[in-house]
């Protein structure tokens, strides 16, 4: 007599419509998610124009300062303390470092190489935008939500099977 588990289970060979559908499927899953990776980079790219060096958008109304100021203001504890404590003292510094890790995010992330890294960069600048600026008054909170959503999908996902670098290397 079968163990209870296996007469529950009718296993049955796949046949050869139902394993071209699978295969079909994952294809388009894999395009779908390498879409998803390339827009993900392309808005850590596009959101670099109000923060270039030298300055960071220190004079314009949604460069990188105003933002820090803003997340000091009103962010989620503790980044609201790091921000007016370090952050905005020293918004240069901060300002390089957090234009690297944009711009290392976006172009891993569209470019498909070491697509891991820059979905985890991109998820951490998501985690910091969210928690500075979402509770600041007119933010609309669904977009960090979404943003942080997207990255944490690119992390977990494999994102790098199609249009990637790394799928052309063999490191997917």
């Amino acid at each position: 007599m079968l163990p209870r588990m296996a007469r529950m289970v009718h296993l049955e060979p796949l046949s050869r419509d139902r394993v071209a559908e699978r295969d079909a499927r994952f294809q388009r899953m894999a395009m779908g998610l390498a879409g998803i990776r390339i827009v993900a980079g392309g808005y850590w790219l596009v959101h670099l124009r109000h923060r270039l060096p030298p300055d960071f958008g220190r004079t314009r109304a949604d460069g990188l300062l105003r933002d820090l100021q803003t997340g000091a203001e009103h962010g989620l504890q503790p980044f609201a303390w790091l921000a007016d404590q370090v952050l905005v003292p020293y918004d240069r510094t901060t300002g390089w470092v957090m234009f690297a890790m944009q711009a290392a995010a976006g172009v891993l992330l569209v470019v498909g190489y070491r697509t891991t890294l820059g979905a985890a960069l991109g998820t951490a600048l998501a985690v910091i935008d969210a928690a500075l600026l979402a509770p600041a008054p007119g933010a609309w909170h669904g977009g960090f939500v979404l943003l942080l959503a997207v990255n944490v999908v690119l992390l977990l996902a494999p994102s790098q099977l199609r249009w990637s670098v790394d799928a052309t290397a063999g490191r997917v």
